[in-house]
């Protein structure tokens, strides 16, 4: 009878143990009193070196209102869409835009996906209904430190008030490999929603916010290079809300390339079709720009081995399928198509491998 009892506290514990590391995965980031709140370092229950897979993929994908509150009744199907656009792509890391709650991260994570993802929201500033997210694959080897810049302030020259710069957070991931005792990350990761142009009073188009926000993302990255060193690859992804193709300046004057702009230099130029990330109707009119998309340091454009804008549908020819009227537009699962950025994973191991050792971390698994 002991012994039985014995076995039945084995399987218990056994189980318990299993669920963790099943469904445990998930981090919640909430605004916090403290600038980067929650920069801890986290232990991912993976057993897959980053170092055994050719790629290391990065998705950004604005989800248009993404939440059970907005409309419940059609929650599911959109959620199957976004899962299904996540498996057929397999991306490693992503970051989402436009989530509006934390029950349909976590659903989407946990029964559309699987369980395969981790997760982290970043709620945004008080009274802010989008929120930005990270998932990334369990089963890599890896550890991570997350960071949030919501508490950034700036004096608003048009109320002259200090206010929250940042209505939708920047976050921050910085990854290691599990293993190593390399003071370096092998990258970082930081996600942008930047300020819609629509007019507030007194700034015409946002203007002056949204320049105000790039700049500041611009001296977050720069203090990334001077905490953990110039060759740090550092990775901007999101919806910048402002066409891409044209550039952002503030970005572009501390040394960042846009990706498809960088590859273009190597491979010849990418036609303006291919990079449509957002579609819009104005009247029947059909409105097509590239707002979403990522940025590398110039210093690691090498390691881009491709991107692409990930369609909903495919024409004949490949290329994606623009919807050709209101109601195809309402049916897409959001208003911006997903980007898929590729870096090669032996290139990008080399570029800050110092073989420095880390003495400074706090190291937690308690988040997980």
């Amino acid at each position: 009878m002991l012994n039985q009892n014995h076995t039945v506290v084995k399987r218990v514990i056994l189980g318990i143990v299993f669920f963790f590391f099943t469904y445990g995965f998930g981090v919640l980031a909430f605004a916090d009193s403290s600038k980067n709140s929650c920069a801890k370092v986290f232990y991912a229950p993976g057993l897959i070196p980053l170092a055994d897979q050719p790629f290391v993929a990065f998705m950004t994908f604005n989800l248009r209102n993404f939440g059970l509150s907005v409309q419940p009744e059609k929650f599911d199907k959109k959620a199957l869409r976004v899962a299904q656009i996540i498996r057929d792509y397999k991306p490693d890391f992503v970051i989402f835009q436009e989530v509006v709650d934390l029950e349909s991260l976590r659903r989407l994570a946990w029964d559309y996906l699987r369980g395969e993802y981790g997760w982290k929201l970043y709620s945004g500033a008080k009274g802010a209904t989008h929120h930005l997210a990270f998932i990334f694959k369990r089963n890599l080897k890896l550890r991570y430190e997350f960071r949030s810049n919501l508490n950034e302030t700036w004096v608003d020259p048009v109320t002259g008030r200090e206010t929250t710069l940042f209505t939708r957070d920047v976050p921050i991931m910085i990854v290691w490999n599990q293993d190593s005792l390399d003071f370096h990350p092998v990258f970082i990761f930081i996600g942008v929603h930047i300020k819609s142009p629509i007019d507030r009073y007194g700034d015409l188009g946002s203007e002056i916010l949204r320049k105000e926000q790039l700049k500041r993302i611009g001296t977050i990255i720069t203090d990334l290079k001077k905490e953990f060193g110039d060759n740090v690859p550092i990775i901007v992804g999101g919806d910048f809300n402002i066409d891409l193709e044209k550039g952002v300046s503030w970005l572009s004057q501390i040394g960042m390339e846009e990706a498809f702009h960088s590859l273009s230099r190597r491979t010849g130029k990418i036609p303006a079709i291919n990079r449509i990330t957002f579609v819009n109707f104005s009247g029947n009119t059909l409105r097509v720009q590239q707002l979403d998309g990522f940025f590398i340091d110039r210093k690691s454009v090498d390691v881009v081995d491709s991107i692409q804008v990930v369609p909903f549908r495919k024409s004949e020819g490949g290329r994606t399928q623009l919807p050709r009227d209101k109601r195809e537009w309402m049916e897409m699962p959001s208003d911006h198509y997903p980007v898929l950025l590729k870096l090669n994973t032996q290139k990008l191991l080399k570029l800050n491998s110092q073989g420095l050792l880390y003495d400074d971390f706090s190291l937690d698994a308690s988040g997980f």
